[in-house]
């Protein structure tokens, strides 16, 4: 962040808190897939989102890394709806 242009340093200090948190939310959900029922809706959520987005931002030219979006988001969204339906993370783990 310290090479971040003034005008983007807040943006890509927040995508870099960002990377932490995602990063933490699927620690989560990895150790304990039926645990954190309510997690797997968010991330979902997030990563379709901005697959979606991204595609409606590549009908302006101007804005840069859609691209990029769309190929790390978008495969992303499918490996969350595919890990959530093979693992049944609709499902709460039994209690103890």
């Amino acid at each position: 962040m310290a090479d971040a242009e003034p005008a983007v340093t807040v943006a890509e200090t927040w995508r870099a808190y960002g990377f932490v948190v995602f990063a933490g939310l699927f620690a989560l959900l990895a150790v304990r897939p039926r645990g954190y029922r309510g997690v797997w809706p968010l991330v979902i959520f997030h990563k379709v989102a901005m697959t979606v987005t991204a595609l409606a931002y590549t009908r302006n030219g101007a804005i840069e890394g859609t691209g990029t979006i769309l190929v790390w988001d978008g495969a992303l969204s499918v490996l969350l709806v595919l890990a959530f339906v093979l693992c049944r993370g609709w499902v709460a783990e039994p209690r103890r």
